[in-house]
């Protein structure tokens, strides 16, 4: 399995969790062991109710993790942080 079909699979297991908030992590980039993803809010009714990037990250990287593909290095662009 490669790096990205691993992340993929790993996004569409947390996605229960990520819609019932009314966001989605989509694949961005995947490089060597470096993955980029984008966060898109879609609709939520809370965009505080969105874990912080850092969390995210953390869990995405724990979930790959224990598909085998420790030491991932999981960057998020942030919608909510997007300067005006």
């Amino acid at each position: 399995m490669t790096l990205r079909q691993a992340v993929e699979d790993t996004l569409a297991d947390l996605l229960p969790v990520t819609s019932t908030d009314g966001y989605r992590l989509h694949v961005h980039e995947v490089s060597g062991n470096r993955v980029v993803l984008a966060l898109g809010l879609h609709g939520g009714q809370c965009d505080e109710c969105v874990l912080p990037t850092p969390s995210l990250r953390r869990i995405v990287a724990a979930a790959l993790a224990e598909r085998g593909e420790a030491g991932v290095e999981v960057f998020i662009l942030d919608e909510r942080e997007r300067a005006d």
